[in-house]
């Protein structure tokens, strides 16, 4: 006699199928972490990379900050002088120095617009800069005072010291500046920054120069 099953299941069955189904878990919780991994490490380069860029940002900031940036002046000087009986400054030295230790200002790159009672000019450094009698009325010279490194027209100390000089015989008609009138220079550097100087001339201008 031989004895059978119907509608049975093989005994082996259950444990194959348990198996595969223990593999396919472990599978996808290995899929899920290396996504989670991936997405952290994603995450961390994308920090670094900003946290670089906001650095090199801060970088080329610091570096333009150095290169250029406002100028100081710290003496305004007139030549005084007698056209046609009338006495008055016909020159002016503006003694220039950097705005702070960290800064270094090419005056070859300077703008100086001047305004008096002829008008307004905007001047920029003469070619020949240290050649004040050939000043026209476009340009101004700059003659260096104190340079301990040599580094002029490159102004990249605060003990460096150039004046800056504007011919105001130039411009106009009056030929010079009477006791009493009033102008200024606007200093532009490359980077843009302004230094503004207003002066009047005072009316006790004698001799052969005078603070203004």
């Amino acid at each position: 006699m031989r004895e059978r099953t119907l509608g049975g299941r093989n005994s082996e069955g259950s444990p194959r199928r348990s198996r595969r189904a223990q593999s396919g878990i472990g599978t996808l919780i290995v899929l899920i972490a290396l996504l989670l991994i991936a997405a952290l490490a994603a995450g961390v380069f994308l920090n670094v990379s900003q946290v670089f860029q906001s650095e090199s940002a801060e970088t080329g900031e610091e570096v333009r900050g150095r290169v250029t940036g406002a100028v100081s002046v710290v003496a305004t000087v007139g030549n005084v002088t007698t056209v046609n009986g009338t006495t008055g400054v016909d020159r002016v030295r503006f003694i220039v120095t950097t705005a702070s230790a960290s800064q270094r200002i090419q005056l070859r790159d300077l703008l100086v617009v001047w305004t008096g009672p002829d008008g307004s000019y905007q001047l920029t450094a003469a070619s020949d800069f240290d050649n004040v009698g050939a000043l026209d009325g476009e340009e101004f010279a700059y003659v260096v005072e104190r340079d301990g490194d040599d580094s002029a027209p490159l102004l990249n100390s605060r003990d460096d010291r150039v004046a800056v000089v504007v011919n105001v015989s130039t411009f106009g008609e009056d030929r010079l500046l009477p006791a009493g009138d009033d102008a200024s220079a606007t200093f532009v550097t490359g980077s843009g920054s302004r230094t503004v100087v207003d002066f009047t001339v005072p009316t006790t201008a004698e001799g052969d120069s005078t603070v203004l």
